[in-house]
């Protein structure tokens, strides 16, 4: 509320969430390596309470991450992709996007540009093209720099959307020292008149960062990038 701190203590919402997303008035929570979801009571973020509104989702494969995302709640786990639409128990409808693909690292899903963009188990894949061509095994978007997505592990993955630069960078630090350490910065840009005009992605590779989180936003007018470390204990801007 401004000047305090308030513990969520229900007793019937899960006690130590990998994910937690406020949408249409309710706060969901999400355990990795669970295959459910459960939601507050309707503008009451420490209500777990069925009576009062609250209640469960079973999604039948390994949680991951969601988002908000214009009207639905995009659900991500291991082997699909999920939609929630409604706003209420009493509406809520459960649709999949994909049962063929799913998201490998939580801290990969970002927004950029109108869509959302997630690693996959083959590289980044787009929510806007999946939804466009339904249940159906996806084309992705990093065919072009595929090979630097081979043999990636997915714990301590994370990412960063740069919107002034219409950039998504994803930090791939696993195991590696900070000098070796790689990653790829997917820019959306549109190709000139002569080449039709159309917006399509762009792949650099980018070397010797390793943050173990990292996050953008505006402080006024002006966007802010920062990312910390766990070897030096430094934030950096």
């Amino acid at each position: 509320d401004g000047s305090s701190i308030t513990t969520l203590s229900s007793t019937q919402l899960p006690s130590s969430p990998s994910t937690v997303i406020e949408h249409k008035g309710r706060l969901f929570f999400g355990e990795e390596s669970d295959g459910n979801i459960a939601y507050t009571a309707p503008y009451v973020e420490n209500d777990g309470s069925s009576a009062n509104g609250a209640g469960q989702i079973r999604l039948n494969d390994i949680f991951v991450g969601m988002r908000s995302f214009r009207e639905n709640l995009i659900i991500f786990c291991k082997n699909s992709i999920w939609r929630l639409e409604g706003s209420s128990p009493g509406d809520y409808v459960l649709k999949p996007i994909t049962r063929r693909i799913g998201c490998v690292a939580p801290h990969s899903i970002q927004e950029i540009a109108g869509e959302l963009l997630c690693l996959g188990p083959d590289g980044l894949r787009t929510i806007a093209a999946t939804d466009k061509i339904g249940d159906v095994a996806l084309d992705n978007v990093s065919k072009p720099v595929q090979s630097l997505f081979k043999n990636v592990t997915t714990a301590n993955i994370n990412s960063v959307v740069v919107k002034n630069k219409t950039q998504y960078r994803i930090f791939l630090t696993k195991g590696q020292d900070e000098a070796d350490t790689r990653g790829v910065i997917a820019a959306l840009r549109r190709k000139p008149v002569d080449q039709g005009g159309q917006l399509g992605w762009e792949f650099s590779e980018i070397k010797g960062i390793k943050p173990n989180i990292s996050h953008s936003d505006f402080i006024g007018d002006t966007e802010t990038v920062l990312h910390g470390d766990s070897d030096g204990g430094f934030v950096y801007q």
